[in-house]
């Protein structure tokens, strides 16, 4: 006699999720018993990625890649300015407020350290907004872009149609720039202010290696 309320169920029926009859229900208008059990998508969507269905897209990044230089120079301003604090003026007799005074640190920096950090920040702000009318400015965010992922290929500028001049030019720019930004971060290192100097620093050394990158590339198409 087969015990009430117990279901036998035989594994390893075919691909289609049907599982095999076993002989105890053949003939007793028992349904093919299938498998009901979700299984879970694996998880390979990263940051950055979307599913479409089940397969794995990734995003298109929407920042500039390589194109971020006036950034630097903005977080050091960001670590230039001091805390303040606002110390309340006490009510006089007559029931009048005085403004509050405003207390900063005794190391904040001169306006004119200020101005030097704001006029290079413009500058490469203008770089990095550059259209075809400043086309040098624009070879020089293609080098920042191509030397964020490694030194490019001698001849690269060949392969991407570009004049010897305008090469040239974007030196002669990436050069000044470089300049400036090496005289600030001196300038911070006398005055003591690590923070914005360790901002600063790695923007210095791209706009140095942009310069060699664009000078390699002029011999490299002068030898040929």
């Amino acid at each position: 006699m087969q015990p009430k309320g117990l279901l036998f169920i035989v594994a390893g029926g075919p691909g289609s999720g049907d599982y095999p009859r076993s002989d105890r229900f053949a003939g007793r208008g028992h349904a093919p018993v299938r498998s009901s059990v979700a299984r879970p998508l694996p998880s390979t969507a990263q940051e950055g990625t979307s599913l479409t269905g089940t397969v794995a897209t990734r995003r298109p990044d929407t920042e500039a890649s390589g194109v971020g230089l006036s950034a630097h120079v903005r977080e050091a301003r960001a670590r230039l300015e001091p805390p303040t604090v606002s110390v309340p003026a006490p009510r006089s007799a007559q029931g009048v407020v005085a403004p509050p005074v405003v207390v900063t640190g005794q190391d904040a920096p001169s306006d004119e350290l200020l101005a030097e950090v704001d006029g290079l920040t413009r500058a490469l702000e203008t770089v990095e907004a550059a259209g075809d009318e400043s086309p040098a400015h624009q070879v020089l965010c293609r080098i920042a872009a191509l030397v964020a992922d490694g030194v490019p290929d001698a001849g690269w500028s060949t392969r991407e149609q570009l004049d010897v001049d305008v090469l040239r030019d974007a030196s002669d720019a990436a050069r000044g720039l470089q300049e400036r930004s090496a005289k600030l971060l001196a300038r911070l290192d006398a005055e003591e202010r690590p923070g914005p100097a360790a901002a600063l620093a790695p923007l210095t050394t791209a706009l140095q290696v942009v310069v060699v990158v664009a000078d390699l590339e002029q011999f490299e198409r002068a030898r040929r």
